[in-house]
């Protein structure tokens, strides 16, 4: 299974009802799927819709229902296994509702489907929400997501805050220097070896000069720097959205003053 998680590497949280939330977990799971491609996995509809399909874990469902005894996790996790490896490449990022509910189970489905990647808390204590030891009961899902620091609180919904609270911020680095310095050498290390996607103002700027212009009118003068700070945020915008920690590196800029450029950064 290690293998097949470095190539895929899904993506999966648990969002639990959280202390005094007040909808919150529901609006964060709507909006989650709605707009920012991530499956709920609702474990409660999935059991019964294999058995209602009478598929062929729903048949061993059935038989564990009549007997009067709860459907043990591996055969749950048998089942998420099919929908988070189903290799669509789309498909890489998933909500788990009602499950896990035990820490057998969090422990049978990291084992043997995919590592949890944070539990999220959703609370209205206030701006500041910070839970305590004394607040969770030992030996809690909560209780050891918290110690391992996978235990992430929120009291209002915000996808920035999501992000952030699963370790996917945007990075940013720029490199300065004279003409033949070797800057865009560095640029390109950082790419290659540290993942760094390299953004170079001035070609973004001739890309913008193409397109702001015709083959029998071809545009003349400068391109405002608003078209080339607008292209830059889709761009940004474009990688805050994929929910993934993302590293950007400026080779150079062509703002008139390096406080301009810092004033767009911020």
């Amino acid at each position: 299974m290690e293998e097949i998680y470095r190539h895929i590497e899904p993506t999966v949280i648990n969002v639990r009802p959280g202390k005094n939330s007040d909808g919150l977990q529901a609006t964060i799971i709507e909006k989650l799927s709605a707009d920012h491609g991530y499956v709920n996995l609702d474990v409660t509809d999935l059991t019964s819709a294999e058995m209602e399909r009478n598929t062929l874990i729903g048949q061993e469902f059935i038989k564990i229902v009549k007997a009067d005894k709860n459907i043990p996790a591996n055969m749950i996790v048998r089942m998420l296994n099919k929908i988070v490896y189903s290799g669509q490449e789309s498909l890489n990022k998933f909500i788990l509702s009602n499950f896990p509910e035990q820490i057998d189970q969090v422990k049978e489905f990291e084992a043997s489907c995919s590592k949890i990647a944070a539990i999220v808390y959703p609370t209205n204590n206030g701006p500041t929400v910070e839970i305590s030891n004394k607040e969770l009961p030992m030996f809690t899902i909560e209780s050891l997501f918290q110690k391992e620091f996978r235990l992430k609180t929120m009291n209002e919904w915000s996808f920035q805050l999501f992000n952030e609270k699963l370790g996917n911020k945007i990075e940013f680095g720029l490199l300065v220097g004279k003409s033949l310095s070797g800057k865009s050498i560095v640029a390109k290390l950082l790419n290659e070896n540290n993942g760094y996607t390299i953004i170079e103002m001035a070609k973004i700027s001739e890309e913008a000069k193409a397109r702001l212009g015709t083959e029998e009118e071809p545009f003349e003068g400068e391109v405002p720097i608003s078209e080339v700070e607008a292209d830059i945020v889709a761009l940004i915008n474009e990688a805050k959205n994929s929910g993934k920690r993302t590293k950007f590196v400026f080779d150079g800029y062509i703002h008139s003053t390096e406080e301009a450029f810092l004033t767009f950064i911020e």
